[in-house]
């Protein structure tokens, strides 16, 4: 029997409910549909050497979309690299 947390089971809804706008926004599908690449790219800002993804594909637009979206469910980006370079992509600080 496997155990999955609240927030596990959250975060997943979350992503269900929004992969069509990250998609639209320049996340791949094949990123948003494997949790473990998920759970990557979150923690280290890229899928480079899997899925060849960077936050350097992303337009200044689609990464404001991405960073805006994200905001909404992960209250604490410590340790999510994924926002530090979606931030250095659109020149925000917070």
């Amino acid at each position: 029997m496997s155990y999955r947390s609240d927030s596990e089971d959250s975060e997943l809804k979350w992503l269900n409910k929004n992969r069509e706008h990250l998609a639209k926004a320049g996340i791949p599908l094949n990123i948003l549909d494997n949790r473990g690449r998920w759970n990557y790219v979150l923690l280290h800002g890229d899928d480079s050497l899997v899925t060849c993804w960077s936050t350097e594909s992303l337009s200044t637009e689609q990464a404001e979309n991405v960073l805006n979206t994200l905001s909404e469910f992960y209250q604490n980006e410590s340790g999510l690299d994924l926002f530090l370079w979606l931030r250095r992509k659109t020149g925000s600080r917070t």
